[in-house]
């Protein structure tokens, strides 16, 4: 761990992410706000990490990893959907917005995930 943290290895990390011109998480940072806050918090988040104490905010993949009808019906049946349901869903022509309301995402999709993610819910329960 104590390689993670060191400095060299933090600069060539960085560098990376402003070569890849990252979008803000869902804290809403951007790239170019980083090194100011790390300046600020990097101590303590770097005794945290020691610690084994840090927990990353989550990350803003969810809709992009779903793009192909193979890979959400694979996701689907990985968090317990049906096989059926999640084939129905998965090859559905509608975006995600007009099938969040089926059964299949209500299902897979549980305001349960959203919260594991740190991510308010999407339908009051």
């Amino acid at each position: 761990m104590e390689e993670v943290c060191e400095r060299e290895n933090l600069k060539a990390a960085l560098r990376r992410v402003k070569d890849n011109k990252g979008s803000p998480g869902v804290d809403g940072m951007t790239v170019n706000e980083l090194p100011d806050y790390l300046k600020q918090h990097w101590p303590t988040i770097r005794e945290q990490f020691l610690n084994g104490t840090y927990k990353p905010q989550p990350v803003r993949r969810f809709v992009r990893q779903w793009k192909t009808p193979r890979r959400r019906r694979a996701e689907l049946m990985a968090r317990g959907v049906p096989e059926r349901r999640s084939s129905n869903t998965a090859s559905c022509g509608y975006g995600p917005w007009r099938v969040i309301r089926t059964r299949a995402l209500t299902t897979g999709l549980s305001n349960a995930y959203f919260q594991s993610l740190g991510l308010p819910p999407l339908v009051a329960e």
